[in-house]
């Protein structure tokens, strides 16, 4: 891992002659000068400000925005880059490296400075300081800009399907599913079947429902025992949708009756939506031939994850 302190780049703001163009320097935008350098810890307000204005996901949360940025600064304070034109702080991108590997954590240009060039620059800015402090590749991922992304040379090398169901004016013919709750007399026969590393994952998640709104866990049995779990929350950002947070089996015939049953609990309780996520295509597929639609919604959406290699 490379530590900040191990990060051989300086804190750039030269001015340019008009006309001329340097990497990380300053350049001429419409009349003005874009500058590119390095977050202070007293840009936090005007970050927050660019981020609240910029994203529709929930990255405009200071929540989100805020406690990445103080992430990033706190480890990679030489990756962290903004953009000023006029002295106003009017895009940013957040950085950070592991081993060889680059990240773009989170990337914004105020409305008003869209198309203008100033998110290729910072991209551009923060992958040269990639490269120096010895990385090979950065990653990121993104729900609506893997456009912008393939401009500048990046390929998509994955994709998180979020599926959603909606419930209202759905045909759903019955008011009781064929899941029962997991109790704890249930989780070491659970756990023996699912094998060490899947039963951490499972235990995760079934121990972090007890704290989420509509947190369950709910198990599928079949003639021999346990067929499937599932467990469930409500998303954190929207009411009304309530997220599968982990399922198994994760994919065939179990998952999809699984996902069904959850829809009939969900439409019982009253919520608008179930959210699903997934890396496979083809129980996305099946899902979408069942009713299930590729999720465009703020708070949740289809994450795609993009690399370039330096």
């Amino acid at each position: 891992m490379h530590h900040s302190s191990q990060l051989n780049c300086v804190n750039m703001t030269l001015k340019l002659h008009p006309g001329q163009y340097k990497d990380m320097l300053g350049c001429k935008l419409m009349g003005s000068e874009v500058i590119i350098r390095e977050i202070k810890i007293e840009d936090v307000a005007d970050i927050i400000r660019v981020a609240n204005q910029a994203f529709l996901e929930d990255a405009r949360r200071p929540s989100v925005s805020g406690r990445t940025l103080v992430n990033c600064l706190s480890r990679f304070p030489k990756l962290q880059l903004l953009a000023e034109v006029d002295g106003e702080v009017v895009g940013f991108i957040l950085g950070s490296i592991e081993n060889d590997k680059g990240k773009i954590a989170l990337l914004a240009v105020s409305p008003k400075h869209w198309r203008k060039g100033i998110g290729r620059r910072l991209v551009k800015a923060l992958e040269d300081r990639i490269r120096k402090a010895g990385g090979r590749e950065v990653v990121l991922g993104t729900p609506f800009a893997r456009g912008f992304y393939e401009k500048l040379g990046y390929k998509c090398h994955n994709i998180e399907f979020k599926l959603i169901k909606e419930l209202p004016y759905s045909t759903i013919s019955r008011m009781d599913s064929d899941l029962s709750p997991i109790l704890f007399n249930d989780l070491k026969t659970i756990v023996k079947k699912l094998g060490h590393d899947e039963a951490l994952k499972f235990l995760g998640a079934y121990f972090s429902a007890f704290e989420a709104k509509g947190g369950k866990a709910y198990k599928l049995m079949g003639d021999n025992g346990v067929r499937g779990v599932i467990v469930v929350a409500e998303n954190k950002w929207n009411s009304e949708l309530l997220e599968i947070t982990y399922a198994y089996p994760s994919e065939g015939e179990v998952m999809i009756r699984l996902a069904e049953n959850v829809v009939v609990e969900a439409s019982k309780m009253g919520y608008r939506w179930v959210g699903l996520r997934t890396y496979s295509k083809e129980l996305a597929d099946t899902l979408i031939r069942r009713g299930w639609k590729e999720a465009h919604m703020a708070e949740f959406w289809t994450m795609y994850l993009m690399k370039k290699e330096l």
